[in-house]
């Protein structure tokens, strides 16, 4: 590996570990009953503006947990088990389904009550996570009761899950991309063979999405029928996180599959503009903006590919980290970044609780890879 990216690896890990991981178990980003906001603001207090999102208490929750399995930080379980214990208590329906709702207001009243795929998939992976921290029971079954959940509401006859209980609703790769998490982890955890057969149906019915009109490009929802519902805009984010899927899988399964002729095919596109930062999404309803969950989901990807012998990825993937840290990282309160910018560059919102996700999941690996056998390759 070259010493420079060795460099950028490294000053990603360590501000995710130093500055990252702290602020969102700071004072100033918790609300009363100790759950998290979806966003902070530029100050790092919680971005009153958006409703409390049951998703961003189970990624915090993934996030706090693993640091401690990790030994990067010590002593999460109490902010762990509020996070989990408050979206069962003001998460669910007053006739106390299974399910979690997928928004509720300041005064915990229920905002949204359909029943999301994706807020259910992170809370399998945020028990799996919490399983394997500290060793408690309930938090493993947790994790396969809402499997079992999803299997009753959500299935979708084709396969997969419908996005939503939304009586509208379709199928999504970014939804079935955290199940496939998921599914991965909790292999990971219990070697249990069902949970590698469930992700490689998902990576399956991924292939197939992909190849509509000769891919490859993941568009936002799919039909019945498996066409997309909407074919001129699709979302920068959903392709690297998708490819980062894909090689996590072929880590886990030792299955040949690639994804690095869609990874590079994004960063080549119009998707990647001049400042280095990826624009939220191409179609004409693109307003040009930036996020940095896409350039997160960038170094994401690029890690996995980069790590299987990627030179080109390799050399991408310094670029970005050199990108983020640049341009999105902000010096005071140390912790903080820009999470999406206007086509000027101008800051649109900061540091929300969905992008720390994916840049806390990018440094763990980088982590791994830094202290493997494989650094020198």
């Amino acid at each position: 590996m070259r010493p420079a990216l060795i460099k950028a690896l490294e000053k990603l890990v360590t501000w995710v570990q130093r500055d990252l991981l702290p602020i969102w178990g700071h004072q100033r980003s918790l609300m009363p009953e100790g759950c998290v906001g979806a966003g902070l603001d530029r100050q790092g207090m919680i971005d009153d503006s958006s409703p409390v999102l049951l998703s961003s208490q189970a990624e915090i929750a993934y996030m706090l947990a693993r640091a401690d399995r990790l030994g990067w930080t010590n002593g999460n379980r109490p902010q762990v088990q509020k996070l989990i214990e408050f979206a069962g208590r003001q998460g669910t329906l007053p006739c106390r389904s299974d399910g979690y709702v997928h928004s509720i207001d300041r005064d915990f009243s229920i905002l949204d009550d359909h029943h999301h795929l994706t807020d259910h998939a992170l809370f399998i992976l945020a028990s799996t996570a919490a399983y394997s921290a500290y060793g408690d029971g309930s938090d493993a079954r947790r994790a396969y009761n809402i499997f079992d959940w999803l299997q009753r509401r959500l299935a979708h006859p084709q396969g997969g899950w419908f996005d939503s209980s939304d009586p509208g609703s379709s199928r999504s790769p970014r939804s079935h991309f955290y199940t496939l998490l998921a599914f991965l982890y909790l292999y990971e955890i219990s070697r249990k063979p069902r949970w590698l057969d469930a992700a490689e149906e998902i990576v399956a019915l991924y292939q197939r999405m992909l190849q509509h009109n000769g891919g490859p490009r993941l568009y936002r929802d799919y039909r019945e029928d498996g066409t997309p519902a909407i074919t001129d805009t699709w979302y920068t984010e959903d392709q690297f996180l998708w490819v980062y899927g894909v090689q996590k899988f072929v880590r886990c399964s030792g299955r040949k599959l690639a994804a690095a002729d869609h990874y590079h095919s994004v960063c080549e596109s119009q998707a990647l503009g001049r400042n280095g930062i990826f624009v939220e999404k191409l179609g004409p309803d693109s307003d040009g903006a930036f996020a940095t969950s896409a350039l997160a989901a960038a170094i994401l990807a690029g890690i996995s590919l980069a790590a299987a012998g990627d030179q080109k990825a390799a050399v991408a993937l310094e670029n970005q980290i050199h990108a983020f840290f640049n341009l999105c990282v902000l010096e005071n309160p140390s912790g903080l970044f820009v999470d999406r910018m206007d086509s000027t560059g101008a800051p649109e919102a900061y540091t929300s609780a969905a992008t720390t996700f994916i840049l806390f999941d990018a440094a763990r690996d980088a982590f791994k890879w830094l202290n493997s056998s494989d650094l020198s390759s």
